[in-house]
């Protein structure tokens, strides 16, 4: 069994250029690596308000973006000025800022993943019991 389990809280730097205003976004998130019950109903939920289910001509394109925004309003704990600026990135022009955070809190993810792993296969090594050798 696991002690305690790793931070899920962490922080990554995001540092890229729109592809329309050629602005630079730069600045570091908190982040929620992991996401609980609660923040996956948190997700379908305000996606639910930037994109009615019963709209069947949405384009792909509408949807990734309301899934891309969705995730991040729960996801995000607190990033740079620019970022509550633009209401929690509702306001911008350029995809790349979102779809770059998206891609880091991912990999934060997987990361922490991969962490709690290792410290559950240290856990493990540490509690062997071993048998009488076979002669």
């Amino acid at each position: 069994m696991i002690g305690k389990m790793p931070d899920t809280i962490m922080s990554i730097v995001l540092d890229v250029t729109g592809e329309k205003t050629k602005s630079r976004f730069m600045g570091t998130f908190r982040i929620k690596a992991v996401l609980t019950h609660a923040d996956v109903i948190a997700i379908e939920r305000m996606y639910s308000q930037l994109l009615p289910r019963t709209t069947s001509d949405t384009s792909e394109d509408a949807k990734l973006r309301a899934s891309t925004i969705s995730e991040l309003s729960v996801r995000i704990v607190d990033g740079p000025e620019w970022w509550n600026g633009t209401r929690y990135g509702q306001l911008l022009i350029d995809r790349e800022p979102l779809y770059q955070l998206l891609i880091k809190c991912n990999e934060a993810e997987q990361d922490w993943s991969s962490r709690l792993e290792e410290q559950a296969n240290q856990v493990d090594s540490e509690n062997v019991i071993e048998g009488p050798s076979k002669p």
